[in-house]
Protein backbone atom coordinates (compact mmCIF):
# COMPACT_ATOMS: atom_id res chain seq x y z
CA UNK A 1 0.00 0.00 0.00
CA UNK A 2 2.90 2.34 0.76
CA UNK A 3 4.31 1.81 -2.75
CA UNK A 4 0.94 2.63 -4.30
CA UNK A 5 0.58 5.80 -2.23
CA UNK A 6 4.06 7.03 -3.18
CA UNK A 7 3.50 6.30 -6.86
CA UNK A 8 0.07 7.96 -6.90
CA UNK A 9 1.44 11.03 -5.12
CA UNK A 10 4.31 11.33 -7.60
CA UNK A 11 1.89 10.90 -10.49
CA UNK A 12 -0.40 13.67 -9.16
CA UNK A 13 2.45 16.09 -8.49
CA UNK A 14 4.04 15.43 -11.89
CA UNK A 15 0.73 15.86 -13.71
CA UNK A 16 -0.17 19.09 -11.88
CA UNK A 17 3.33 20.56 -12.05
CA UNK A 18 3.79 19.86 -15.75
CA UNK A 19 0.41 21.28 -16.71
CA UNK A 20 1.10 24.59 -14.95
CA UNK A 21 4.88 24.96 -15.26
CA UNK A 22 5.38 24.69 -19.02
CA UNK A 23 4.12 26.73 -21.93
CA UNK A 24 1.17 25.27 -23.79
CA UNK A 25 2.24 23.73 -27.11
CA UNK A 26 0.11 22.65 -30.06
CA UNK A 27 -3.66 22.42 -30.16
CA UNK A 28 -6.20 19.94 -28.87
CA UNK A 29 -7.77 17.75 -31.57
CA UNK A 30 -11.09 18.99 -32.94
CA UNK A 31 -12.37 15.66 -34.28
CA UNK A 32 -11.62 11.95 -34.59
CA UNK A 33 -7.97 10.87 -34.30
CA UNK A 34 -6.09 7.58 -34.00
CA UNK A 35 -2.64 6.24 -33.27
CA UNK A 36 -0.90 2.88 -33.54
CA UNK A 37 2.17 2.09 -31.47
CA UNK A 38 4.07 -0.99 -32.65
CA UNK A 39 7.04 -1.93 -30.50
CA UNK A 40 9.44 -4.75 -29.71
CA UNK A 41 10.04 -5.00 -25.95
CA UNK A 42 13.14 -6.90 -24.88
CA UNK A 43 12.62 -7.48 -21.17
CA UNK A 44 13.89 -9.51 -18.24
CA UNK A 45 11.19 -11.30 -16.28
CA UNK A 46 11.60 -12.18 -12.59
CA UNK A 47 8.83 -14.36 -11.08
CA UNK A 48 7.62 -13.40 -7.65
CA UNK A 49 8.83 -16.47 -5.75
CA UNK A 50 12.08 -18.44 -6.17
CA UNK A 51 12.98 -16.13 -9.07
CA UNK A 52 14.67 -17.43 -12.19
CA UNK A 53 15.61 -14.53 -14.46
CA UNK A 54 14.48 -14.93 -18.03
CA UNK A 55 15.16 -12.57 -20.93
CA UNK A 56 12.49 -12.50 -23.58
CA UNK A 57 11.27 -10.34 -26.44
CA UNK A 58 7.74 -9.68 -27.64
CA UNK A 59 5.91 -7.63 -30.24
CA UNK A 60 3.17 -5.40 -28.82
CA UNK A 61 0.74 -3.24 -30.80
CA UNK A 62 -1.25 -0.54 -29.00
CA UNK A 63 -4.32 0.97 -30.67
CA UNK A 64 -5.62 4.37 -29.56
CA UNK A 65 -8.89 5.85 -30.86
CA UNK A 66 -9.90 9.38 -29.87
CA UNK A 67 -12.55 12.02 -30.29
CA UNK A 68 -11.39 15.49 -29.32
CA UNK A 69 -10.12 15.23 -25.71
CA UNK A 70 -11.37 11.69 -25.02
CA UNK A 71 -9.76 8.45 -26.16
CA UNK A 72 -9.71 4.67 -25.69
CA UNK A 73 -6.51 2.65 -25.74
CA UNK A 74 -5.63 -1.05 -25.60
CA UNK A 75 -2.47 -3.14 -26.19
CA UNK A 76 -2.43 -6.37 -28.19
CA UNK A 77 0.34 -8.91 -27.63
CA UNK A 78 1.41 -10.15 -31.08
CA UNK A 79 3.90 -12.68 -29.67
CA UNK A 80 2.66 -15.74 -27.74
CA UNK A 81 3.73 -15.69 -24.11
CA UNK A 82 6.66 -18.12 -23.71
CA UNK A 83 6.73 -20.91 -21.16
CA UNK A 84 9.55 -20.32 -18.70
CA UNK A 85 11.67 -22.96 -17.02
CA UNK A 86 11.01 -22.70 -13.29
CA UNK A 87 12.21 -25.65 -11.14
CA UNK A 88 10.22 -24.52 -8.09
CA UNK A 89 6.87 -25.29 -9.73
CA UNK A 90 5.13 -28.48 -10.93
CA UNK A 91 6.32 -29.72 -14.33
CA UNK A 92 9.01 -27.01 -14.13
CA UNK A 93 7.04 -24.62 -16.36
CA UNK A 94 5.28 -21.32 -15.83
CA UNK A 95 3.84 -18.61 -18.06
CA UNK A 96 2.93 -14.97 -17.46
CA UNK A 97 -0.24 -13.64 -19.07
CA UNK A 98 -2.17 -10.40 -18.93
CA UNK A 99 -4.16 -7.74 -20.75
CA UNK A 100 -5.30 -4.15 -20.31
CA UNK A 101 -7.42 -1.30 -21.62
CA UNK A 102 -7.95 2.32 -20.59
CA UNK A 103 -10.11 5.40 -21.14
CA UNK A 104 -8.23 8.69 -21.30
CA UNK A 105 -8.65 12.46 -21.30
CA UNK A 106 -6.29 15.06 -22.76
CA UNK A 107 -5.72 17.76 -20.14
CA UNK A 108 -3.13 19.30 -22.47
CA UNK A 109 -2.23 18.66 -26.14
CA UNK A 110 0.74 16.58 -24.97
CA UNK A 111 -0.41 15.33 -21.58
CA UNK A 112 -3.22 12.92 -20.66
CA UNK A 113 -4.65 11.02 -17.72
CA UNK A 114 -6.21 7.57 -18.07
CA UNK A 115 -8.35 5.27 -15.97
CA UNK A 116 -8.15 1.61 -16.88
CA UNK A 117 -8.30 -2.06 -16.06
CA UNK A 118 -5.33 -4.43 -16.01
CA UNK A 119 -5.25 -8.11 -15.28
CA UNK A 120 -2.30 -10.45 -14.98
CA UNK A 121 -1.39 -13.85 -13.65
CA UNK A 122 0.93 -16.82 -13.90
CA UNK A 123 -0.17 -20.22 -15.16
CA UNK A 124 1.82 -23.35 -14.44
CA UNK A 125 2.56 -26.70 -16.09
CA UNK A 126 0.26 -29.55 -15.14
CA UNK A 127 -2.94 -27.56 -15.67
CA UNK A 128 -2.50 -25.32 -12.60
CA UNK A 129 -3.82 -21.79 -13.16
CA UNK A 130 -4.40 -19.61 -10.09
CA UNK A 131 -7.00 -16.85 -10.30
CA UNK A 132 -5.82 -13.80 -12.18
CA UNK A 133 -5.29 -10.50 -10.37
CA UNK A 134 -7.46 -7.59 -11.54
CA UNK A 135 -6.26 -4.02 -11.04
CA UNK A 136 -7.89 -0.63 -11.51
CA UNK A 137 -5.19 1.70 -12.81
CA UNK A 138 -4.55 5.43 -12.95
CA UNK A 139 -1.95 6.72 -15.36
CA UNK A 140 -0.36 9.95 -16.58
CA UNK A 141 0.95 9.89 -20.16
CA UNK A 142 3.28 12.40 -21.78
CA UNK A 143 4.23 13.03 -25.41
CA UNK A 144 6.20 16.27 -25.17
CA UNK A 145 8.14 17.95 -28.02
CA UNK A 146 11.51 19.38 -27.03
CA UNK A 147 12.03 23.01 -27.92
CA UNK A 148 14.17 23.63 -31.03
CA UNK A 149 14.46 19.88 -31.66
CA UNK A 150 12.72 17.13 -33.61
CA UNK A 151 12.96 14.88 -30.57
CA UNK A 152 10.05 14.45 -28.17
CA UNK A 153 9.82 12.85 -24.75
CA UNK A 154 7.27 10.07 -24.44
CA UNK A 155 6.42 8.16 -21.28
CA UNK A 156 3.92 7.12 -18.65
CA UNK A 157 3.61 6.57 -14.91
CA UNK A 158 0.96 4.10 -13.73
CA UNK A 159 -0.37 3.02 -10.36
CA UNK A 160 -2.92 0.24 -9.91
CA UNK A 161 -4.69 -1.49 -7.05
CA UNK A 162 -6.77 -4.66 -7.15
CA UNK A 163 -7.78 -7.98 -5.68
CA UNK A 164 -7.79 -11.64 -6.60
CA UNK A 165 -10.61 -14.13 -6.18
CA UNK A 166 -10.23 -16.11 -2.92
CA UNK A 167 -7.91 -13.46 -1.47
CA UNK A 168 -8.73 -10.81 1.11
CA UNK A 169 -5.57 -8.77 0.64
CA UNK A 170 -5.20 -6.04 -1.97
CA UNK A 171 -2.40 -6.03 -4.53
CA UNK A 172 -0.44 -3.25 -6.16
CA UNK A 173 0.63 -2.76 -9.76
CA UNK A 174 3.04 0.03 -10.75
CA UNK A 175 4.85 0.81 -13.97
CA UNK A 176 7.19 3.43 -15.36
CA UNK A 177 7.97 4.12 -19.01
CA UNK A 178 10.25 6.76 -20.51
CA UNK A 179 11.64 7.21 -24.02
CA UNK A 180 12.18 9.53 -26.96
CA UNK A 181 10.62 9.75 -30.42
CA UNK A 182 11.98 11.09 -33.70
CA UNK A 183 9.98 11.80 -36.89
CA UNK A 184 10.80 9.78 -39.99
CA UNK A 185 8.13 10.93 -42.45
CA UNK A 186 4.74 12.58 -42.07
CA UNK A 187 2.71 10.99 -39.26
CA UNK A 188 5.41 8.36 -38.64
CA UNK A 189 7.87 8.39 -35.76
CA UNK A 190 10.45 5.98 -34.45
CA UNK A 191 10.79 5.60 -30.70
CA UNK A 192 13.21 4.10 -28.22
CA UNK A 193 12.81 3.76 -24.49
CA UNK A 194 12.73 1.73 -21.29
CA UNK A 195 9.77 0.25 -19.44
CA UNK A 196 9.49 -1.49 -16.07
CA UNK A 197 6.43 -2.87 -14.32
CA UNK A 198 5.88 -4.48 -10.93
CA UNK A 199 2.97 -6.84 -10.30
CA UNK A 200 1.81 -8.32 -7.02
CA UNK A 201 0.33 -11.67 -8.06
CA UNK A 202 -1.35 -14.64 -6.42
CA UNK A 203 0.21 -18.02 -7.16
CA UNK A 204 1.03 -21.26 -5.39
CA UNK A 205 4.56 -21.92 -4.21
CA UNK A 206 5.79 -25.50 -4.49
CA UNK A 207 9.10 -26.21 -2.76
CA UNK A 208 10.49 -29.38 -1.24
CA UNK A 209 7.35 -31.37 -2.06
CA UNK A 210 5.17 -29.00 0.00
CA UNK A 211 2.60 -26.38 -1.04
CA UNK A 212 3.06 -23.06 0.77
CA UNK A 213 0.37 -20.45 0.50
CA UNK A 214 -1.28 -17.44 2.13
CA UNK A 215 -4.89 -18.59 2.29
CA UNK A 216 -5.59 -20.82 -0.72
CA UNK A 217 -2.91 -19.18 -2.86
CA UNK A 218 0.66 -18.03 -2.45
CA UNK A 219 1.69 -14.48 -3.25
CA UNK A 220 4.68 -12.84 -4.87
CA UNK A 221 5.86 -9.66 -6.53
CA UNK A 222 6.92 -10.15 -10.15
CA UNK A 223 8.87 -7.71 -12.30
CA UNK A 224 9.37 -7.12 -16.00
CA UNK A 225 11.85 -4.52 -17.24
CA UNK A 226 13.82 -3.76 -20.37
CA UNK A 227 14.27 -1.61 -23.46
CA UNK A 228 11.90 -1.27 -26.40
CA UNK A 229 11.95 0.18 -29.90
CA UNK A 230 9.31 0.60 -32.60
CA UNK A 231 7.15 2.87 -34.76
CA UNK A 232 4.28 5.24 -33.98
CA UNK A 233 1.74 5.94 -36.74
CA UNK A 234 -0.72 8.82 -36.35
CA UNK A 235 -3.96 9.30 -38.30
Amino acid sequence: MKTLAITASFLSLWLTGTAYAVERLGELPERFWAETDLRYWSSTYLPGVAPVAREEGRWIATLTLGWRRFFWSAPFNLTPEPWLTQPAYPNQRMQLFGDAFSLGYLVHPHLAITLGERYAGERFGGGIEPPRTNYTTLSARMDWPLEDSKLALRGAVTAGYGRTLHSHSGRVHTSLEMGVTYPLIDATRIHLGYKAEWLELAHPLYTGGTWNATGPWGEGRSRQSGVYTGLILSF
